[in-house]
């Protein structure tokens, strides 16, 4: 019986370790001023965008598998720019979830192909082009 329960256990132990090499989360922070743009290209993905009242953008990136995808963050005087995307081999099985917080006055510009969006706590006009 205790050889059973010792097993169990490491079976339990290399399954929770290969999860754990499937699975990323990724935080970057960038302090910005007033007015600031935020450049978020994302493919594939899903993507949740919330306002807070602090003086940063917050990007949380959920990766499955974190491998095969390749990220870009900087950010310069006018914006933060971040661009997710699947790489072209190792892609096509692969997922993304980025939970982004910004200032209540920042810009948004997203570039989205195959995109889930969630937009919450918005108080002004979108406008999204006729041919999404």
């Amino acid at each position: 019986m205790n050889k059973t329960l010792d097993r169990l256990s490491q079976i339990a132990s290399a399954a929770h370790a290969v999860a754990d090499l499937t699975r990323a989360t990724l935080v970057y922070r960038f302090p910005v001023s007033a007015d600031v743009f935020l450049y978020l290209h994302a493919v594939q993905s899903e993507v949740r965008v919330t306002r807070h009242d602090l003086r940063e953008i917050a990007i949380t990136s959920h990766l499955q598998p974190p491998f095969a995808w390749r990220i870009a963050a900087e950010q310069d005087d006018a914006a933060v720019y971040f661009v997710a995307i699947r790489k072209a081999l190792l892609g096509f099985a692969a997922s993304a979830r980025f939970d982004v917080a910004v200032p209540r006055d920042c810009h948004l510009i997203l570039k989205l192909e195959g995109v889930r969006l969630t937009l919450e706590s918005v108080s002004d006009t979108v406008d999204l082009p006729g041919d999404l």
